[in-house]
């Protein structure tokens, strides 16, 4: 966690994760750091929204970029395991 105890997650799923922007940001810690979406269109309506977040369509790209403190996956059930394997890999 950053010295400011923001907290910076990246959020895998724009179409489910993005809805929960209200709650996190109520906590006044939950920041989006990062965005991966596979749907490009549906990432460029997201980033409208966010501003200045990091916006990818892969990945595995996003975990490499670094600077995440937690990974939000909002995606299909059976891509869990996988993502949330690299994301611990990814530190």
């Amino acid at each position: 966690m950053s010295s400011t105890n923001v907290i910076h997650v990246g959020v895998v799923g724009a179409a489910r994760g993005l809805p929960l922007r209200t709650a996190w940001e109520a906590t006044g810690r939950l920041r989006i750091h990062a965005l991966c979406d596979t749907n490009a269109d549906r990432l460029a309506a997201a980033a409208a929204q966010l501003g200045q977040v990091g916006l990818y369509t892969d990945y595995e790209e996003m975990l490499a970029r670094g600077g995440l403190d937690a990974v939000l996956l909002a995606t299909p059930m059976p891509l869990h395991v996988p993502q949330a394997v690299a994301a611990l890999d990814a530190g």
